[in-house]
């Protein structure tokens, strides 16, 4: 696929998978429209990457009104969005317990409705143009639950089951639809101080790298593949916990105990 001007909206833009898959693509010549949150972050990676076609929005994925407002400005400009990246997104790492309702709120509210706000406004362009990819950032927890996730694998599940309904809807309208798991990913992911402790945080050389992902967003986007699922050892034991659920169970517990989880 020949990337060269397609107009490419990625939220999540200044950190994290969204700074590396923003990378990636500004070196095939690519239309960036980046969101995130921070206006100075943004500004920083448009000058790292020196792709004069870059546009940076700070703002909110919650905030469905100014989403709104950005992709009539970019469709304005542009006439047409080719790709829609979802990266924006964050975790928690705390027993149910002790979670705290806002905090469990605010983690579907930016997890989940985030994308669907995305893709709420981008979804009715694409079916119109007749093309389109849309790329959905879930999480290996989208997929399998772990204890000290219960938010954020609800969230993450959420969006595996949104986009895998959205890939039926979409199907014969020319849009793609791709969903992505990472495993562990080394970003500031890890720096929110629910995860002080946390396994990842004293192994960071056992996360995936950001740059692995944005490969796999690429090579998705480029085959047509529905599914990505990142990290073999990740993609194994999602494997097993269809096909030996109790010995699925078993090993859950272990590496539950081995990584400390209290």
């Amino acid at each position: 696929m020949d990337f060269t001007d397609k107009v490419c909206l990625i939220t999540g833009a200044s950190s994290g998978i969204g700074k590396a898959i923003a990378i990636e693509l500004a070196e095939r010549d690519v239309i960036l429209i980046l969101i995130s949150r921070s206006k100075e972050k943004l500004e920083k990676i448009r000058k790292e990457i020196k792709n004069k076609n870059t546009s940076i929005y700070p703002c909110d994925v919650v905030d469905n009104e100014k989403i709104s407002s950005i992709i009539s400005s970019v469709t304005n400009k542009f006439g047409k969005i080719d790709i829609l990246i979802n990266c924006a997104g964050f975790g928690i790492y705390e027993p149910f317990i002790k979670q705290k309702d806002d905090d469990v709120r605010r983690l579907m509210e930016v997890n989940y409705f985030g994308i669907v706000n995305t893709c709420r406004q981008v979804v009715p362009i694409m079916i119109r143009q007749g093309y389109g990819h849309i790329v959905n950032v879930s999480s290996m927890v989208g997929r399998i639950g772990f204890a000290g996730y219960s938010g954020y694998c609800a969230s993450k599940f959420a969006v595996s089951g949104f986009t895998e309904s959205l890939n039926e809807e979409l199907y014969d309208t020319g849009v793609k639809v791709h969903l992505i798991c990472p495993s562990g990913t080394n970003t500031n992911f890890f720096d929110h101080p629910s995860f002080k402790n946390h396994y990842h945080r004293r192994f960071p050389k056992k996360l995936t790298d950001p740059k692995t992902v944005a490969n796999a967003i690429i090579d998705a986007i480029e085959k047509n593949k529905f599914e990505v699922n990142i990290g073999f050892l990740e993609s194994v034991f999602l494997k097993g916990k269809y096909v030996f659920p109790n010995l699925f169970r078993w090993i859950q517990r272990v590496i539950r105990r081995r990584r400390g989880y209290k």
